[in-house]
């Protein structure tokens, strides 16, 4: 157990962290810090992971340590190795999130351009229903005046014999 409050020792001075800032993060005295860094006072799991999260490490991390400066500018390396992996992500989904909604508004347009094709051709066709509505009316009247005329002559004829 001594091993883990050299641990915790290791990784303050690794990260360039005061004792009392330390004990300011915790909410407690400088004086009892120090003790709690000398295994004097009992570490509780709930101290424990305050720790952890005050260095941006697991508990297993921390209970593990043992590289010294050198496995904290690593794990450094490690996380800004991540955080750049991160950004590009986020920059690639930006992207793909970009092109899919032009896809949608193009998708939409085109759905707006058939719809007023359709409207256009609907026009049409209800255009050539009254134009075809018409001359079958002109049809009527002209097979009546020709029925008129036929009886017309028809009569003439008969008078003219």
């Amino acid at each position: 157990m001594e091993k883990i409050y050299e641990n915790i020792k290791a990784i303050r001075k690794a990260k360039g962290i005061s004792q009392a800032d330390m004990a300011d993060k915790l909410g407690m005295y400088p004086a009892n810090y120090n003790r709690l860094e000398n295994g004097l006072t009992q570490l509780t799991i709930e101290r424990l992971e305050q720790l952890a999260g005050i260095f941006g490490m697991t508990v297993i991390e921390i209970m593990q340590f043992g590289g010294g400066v050198e496995s904290v500018k690593v794990d450094s390396e490690k996380v800004k190795e991540l955080e750049r992996e991160i950004k590009n992500l986020k920059e690639k989904i930006q992207s793909y999130e970009k092109t899919m909604q032009e896809s949608i508004n193009a998708h939409n347009s085109m759905i707006n351009l058939t719809q007023e094709t359709a409207n256009l051709y609907k026009e049409v066709i209800d255009m050539a229903h009254k134009t075809i509505d018409i001359l079958q009316e002109k049809i009527t009247i002209l097979e009546k005046e020709i029925e008129k005329l036929n009886y017309e002559l028809v009569n003439r004829t008969k008078q003219a014999a």
